[in-house]
């Protein structure tokens, strides 16, 4: 690796571990956003100058050296201070993780438990399989002396951190294979894979003790099979299943993907228009409360800046959120280096919505004007969703948006007929 493309990544490590130091330093407390801000500007510049401007991009095995650096360290600060330790595995009362996650986890104690909550707790309880595997790490801790309880969960959220290291670095490499088949040219699948395992969502929500790494993983998997073999239905069960236990509208959005692909265009579309018109227009029950977890995601609009629930109002949602963190509500940064990237990131994402529409026919390069438009038919209201989808596909409408072109525009036809 040249020094430039080893001075850019060094760059982006010194904001971290200057945010981190002064966080410790000042004891939790709120920090100026102007000194966030400075050390957000050190990560964002050099991180999208290599998605959008650098022709000569980092290898797969040295960008995977320097994630794995950075997941260490990240990991070893969970040691250093309790507020930095509550962040990264987000252990809070209020959190996902501490409160939803850790209690199912905490009902498996054998396999008939296993069996028994994936299978007889209905479609309404998400991240089955997640809590699978919190419960296995968890009880793996118990070989060590450590006891399996809600008190312990820190070493739990500590054993999943470095668990989900071992499943992103398994995304980051299908990633690669993925994008290297699609387009044959390295550079093209080393910006993939530089995106994708420094950004700054994946770096955060994929480490916890959260849905999102598995999901992440599945959704690199869904990738890989789109691109290199859709006939691989084997493959394609075991994507849907993953996506029905964890998140059970995105097994929906698996199916539309695919559906779409293999020329079902209007088909899937005035699907979309139906399930939009009769789910939301005259919320029917049983699909919005029992199936895909939507009277989650339309509760309380009393805290948003859009306060109402309509086909504008959804549209500008599915556009342009996550851009306030969740569509539109009135939260705030919490004094988090990261968080002050998220912005840089959703700005960048309102960008690819707008140049997404202009290759809507474009085949493969549909998936991400596709995200968009599941996101406005069936979950406007869940940011973290989209922010997870495109984080992976993304990674193939790269040379759309960025100003080097490692693809020529008469070589996507062929691309298109693998």
């Amino acid at each position: 690796m040249n020094k430039k493309n080893f001075t850019l990544i060094a760059t982006m490590f010194v904001p971290i571990i200057l945010g981190d130091f002064l966080f410790i330093h000042m004891d939790g407390a709120v920090i100026y956003p102007l000194y966030y801000s400075v050390f957000s500007l050190l990560y964002i510049v050099p991180y999208f100058y290599m998605v959008l401007f650098r022709k000569e991009q980092i290898p797969f095995k040295n960008i995977l050296f320097f994630f794995l650096i950075l997941k260490c360290y990240l990991f070893l600060s969970l040691n250093i201070n309790d507020s930095l330790m509550m962040y990264r595995l987000e252990l809070n009362s209020s959190s996902d993780v501490y409160r939803y996650h850790i209690p199912h986890a905490l009902t498996i104690n054998s396999i008939e438990d296993i069996l028994d909550h994936i299978f007889n707790n209905g479609i309404n309880i998400s991240g089955k399989l997640t809590h699978t595997l919190i419960a296995l790490n968890g009880h793996l801790l118990g070989l060590f002396g450590f006891t399996f309880t809600k008190l312990d969960a820190v070493n739990i959220g500590k054993i999943m951190f470095i668990f989900n290291i071992i499943l992103n670095t398994l995304t980051l490499y299908i990633i690669y294979l993925a994008t290297l088949q699609y387009s044959g040219i390295k550079e093209f699948a080393n910006r993939a894979v530089f995106f994708v395992a420094f950004n700054p969502f994946f770096l955060h929500n994929a480490s916890t003790a959260k849905k999102e790494a598995l999901l992440m993983f599945a959704l690199a998997l869904l990738l890989w099979f789109l691109v290199v073999n859709k006939r691989n239905y084997f493959l394609f069960v075991i994507i849907f299943i993953v996506f029905l236990l964890e998140r059970s509208y995105m097994a929906l959005f698996s199916v539309f993907i695919y559906l779409y692909l293999l020329g079902f265009k209007k088909f899937v579309v005035i699907s979309g228009m139906l399930f939009y018109f009769f789910v939301y227009i005259y919320d029917i029950s049983f699909l919005s409360e029992y199936t895909l977890h939507l009277h989650a995601l339309k509760e309380d609009l009393s805290t948003s800046m859009l306060d109402d629930f309509n086909i504008f109002f959804n549209l500008a949602r599915a556009l342009f959120a996550p851009f306030f963190l969740r569509p539109f509500m009135n939260e705030y940064f919490n004094g988090q280096f990261l968080e002050f990237v998220y912005a840089a990131l959703y700005l960048f994402f309102g960008w690819v919505a707008i140049k997404s529409i202009q290759y809507y026919k474009d085949n493969m390069l549909s998936i991400v004007f596709l995200v968009y438009l599941f996101t406005f038919f069936v979950v406007p209201m869940q940011s973290t969703f989209k922010i997870m989808v495109l984080s992976i596909f993304t990674v193939i409408f790269l040379d759309k948006i960025s100003f080097v072109k490692y693809i020529k525009a008469k070589e996507y036809e062929n691309i298109d007929l693998k």
